[in-house]
């Protein structure tokens, strides 16, 4: 009878010891897992702010070039790129332990797609402008209005991108 009660209890022992490995286990490969994804997306979100960074600087260069051709009744032909604005969504696949820790972080990446969305409208807004009314008395003095507001928007952007990419 002893021999069955030893038995029974190797038993018992063997299923709980395999099953808190087998749970140990689990917990380490989600752990692995997940810090693997919040890799990749803080990847992507760096990827897509360079090259907002790079849009935004772009812009810029063809703001300036305009502002100062403007007052001569010259206009630079190029449209302005709008910004890529998806980087926000990566955050909501997988929110990286980064922005957990520092709840700041999350908070300005918002500004940042808040502030990406309203210049790609004043962009839009200003496309819709000089496209349609290059016969306007008052043409020259909207553009200008239209690329200090820009500038102003864009460098602005510029400056918050820049410190998000150091962090």
């Amino acid at each position: 009878m002893e021999d069955s009660i030893k038995q029974a209890l190797i038993f018992i022992f063997s299923g709980a010891g395999a099953t808190i490995l087998g749970f140990c286990l689990t917990m380490l490969w989600s752990w692995c897992d997940n810090l693997a994804k919040s890799k990749l997306v803080l990847k992507a979100l760096t990827h897509d702010l360079l090259i907002n960074r790079d849009t935004l600087i772009n812009n810029l260069d063809s703001l300036n070039q305009e502002l100062e051709i403007i007052q001569n009744d010259r206009y630079i032909v190029k449209p302005l790129n709008l910004l890529n604005q998806d980087f926000l969504n990566f955050l909501y696949i997988n929110l990286p332990k980064k922005f957990k820790k520092e709840p700041n972080l999350l908070s300005e990446i918002r500004d940042l797609s808040r502030l990406s969305k309203e210049s790609n409208e004043t962009i839009l807004s200003r496309e819709n402008y000089r496209i349609s009314n290059t016969a306007m008395s008052n043409y020259q003095n909207r553009m200008k209005i239209y690329d200090e507001i820009l500038q102003r928007q864009e460098n602005e952007l510029l400056d918050l991108v820049e410190i998000f990419l150091k962090k």
